[in-house]
């Protein structure tokens, strides 16, 4: 019932809280932006603590990212920025020497000059919820993602054919496909 109030709120344009049982710390509207809050009311020095998907976060080391998701399996440029895939979950088509396997769901990883992330963002098919954001996992609904965060700042075409890109300012992007969320990413400002 209570989930059902705040979408109620959400759609006659009302900015919502977040639910009680976000995970600490976690993003709050506030106004035309998010605000990280460590504690209830209490906002955090700045976005870094909000942003975390799963056990990765903005300013993690490398060397910790790679014990975790293990080396990367793809590298990709674009501009100056070097992105590096990792796979999460494999697909289990078939069995034996000749059957196919690939990843389903997977982390592209930035990282800056110092070895720390810079962006993680999380794209596939739905998994265990090994992977929330803010309470938010892949798979979970348009409405859901409204309801935890109102409104994006701005809407796009997103990476995936089909999706729209949310935006939630310079350090937060998730993208929709079929009324579903597909992909998560945070990132520092400016990456």
């Amino acid at each position: 019932m209570r989930r059902f109030a705040l979408l109620l709120l959400v759609t006659a344009g009302f900015v919502t809280p977040a639910l009680a049982d976000d995970p600490w710390p976690h993003f709050v509207r506030s106004g035309d932006g998010l605000v990280c809050e460590a504690q209830a009311a209490k906002p955090a020095a700045d976005n870094m603590p909000c942003l975390k998907i799963g056990a990765m976060a903005v300013g993690t080391k490398r060397s910790t990212a790679e014990f975790r998701l293990g080396k990367p399996v793809q590298t990709i440029k674009v501009g100056e920025q070097i992105f590096y895939a990792y796979p999460l979950v494999f697909s289990n088509e078939g069995q034996g020497m000749n059957a196919d396997h690939f990843a389903t769901t997977s982390a592209t990883v930035s990282y800056a000059a110092d070895r720390t992330i810079s962006s993680f963002q999380v794209t596939g098919k739905p998994i265990a919820h090994e992977w929330q954001f803010c309470g938010l996992s892949l798979g979970d609904s348009e409405a859901m993602l409204r309801a935890r965060l109102g409104d994006p700042l701005s809407t796009g075409a997103g990476s995936e054919p089909g999706a729209t890109l949310f935006s939630y300012g310079d350090s937060v992007a998730i993208s929709i496909s079929d009324g579903k969320i597909s992909s998560i990413r945070v990132a520092k400002s400016g990456f």
